[in-house]
């Protein structure tokens, strides 16, 4: 119904900038650049100026109950047959859970044909999935 989409906009407008207002150091500010291919991320909020893009598959590092929060001021391009992995940090706390993921993006999301995202995307604009492209989570 119009009056429960309009209580999903404003849930989602709501999250979006709470998840924009979260602190970042200045050690995890425009990692590479924005080109995170190949990058390994532990638990914490990562800021980028303006785009991120995902050449090669990146790792999320950590345990079940860690958290990760992705700041994009403007989008996020995603190569075909890109990954993003979910991997075990060895603490014996267990693997990353999509859940815990949070990937606030200020334009648009673009994904190459058979790539794989893991997480929660709030995204003030856009989102393209390619042809049979996979996402463990929610957008």
């Amino acid at each position: 119904t119009p009056a429960m989409l309009a209580v999903a906009v404003t849930d989602m407008d709501a999250a979006y900038a709470a998840m924009a207002a979260c602190p970042v150091s200045n050690s995890n500010f425009n990692i590479l650049a924005g080109a995170i291919g190949g990058y390994s991320f532990t638990a914490g909020v990562y800021k980028w100026g303006s785009f991120v893009h995902i050449a090669s598959d990146i790792s999320i590092v950590g345990g079940a109950n860690d958290l990760w929060v992705f700041q994009v001021a403007e989008y996020i391009s995603i190569v075909a047959y890109m990954r993003i992995r979910l991997v075990n940090d060895g603490t014996g706390h267990g693997t990353p859970q999509a859940s815990n993921i949070v990937w606030q993006v200020g334009a648009y999301l673009v994904l190459g044909a058979y790539s794989h995202l893991e997480g929660n995307f709030l995204v003030n604009g856009y989102v393209t999935f390619g042809a049979t492209s996979t996402l463990n989570g929610r957008v």
